[in-house]
């Protein structure tokens, strides 16, 4: 079953010590604003400069197996966008 995660699951990604539920908060804030289909943009563009790349990586499946975003091949698009954001977590 997938889950837009919801303000709760988002907090607890961006206290977390883990620097790929921190990217993955990042990033399904940023998916929460977008169009369906829109390509994730690149760490940079998240302002991710600092989280190492496979921890990057590690957030955008773990959002891909939630139904946030959709995988092809190296590339990820937003698959549940402002459509389906589920609480008031804002960037």
């Amino acid at each position: 079953m997938h889950a837009y995660p919801d303000d709760s699951q988002i907090r607890a990604w961006q206290s977390s010590t883990r620097s790929y539920e921190r990217a993955a908060a990042v990033i399904a804030v940023w998916a929460a604003t977008q169009q369906k289909w829109a390509m994730v943009p690149s760490m940079r563009e998240l302002g991710l400069d600092d989280t190492p790349l496979a921890a990057f990586t590690q957030a955008r499946n773990e959002l891909a197996r939630l139904g946030v975003l959709h995988r092809d091949r190296d590339d990820y698009f937003v698959l549940a966008g402002k459509d389906a954001a589920v609480g008031t977590v804002t960037p």
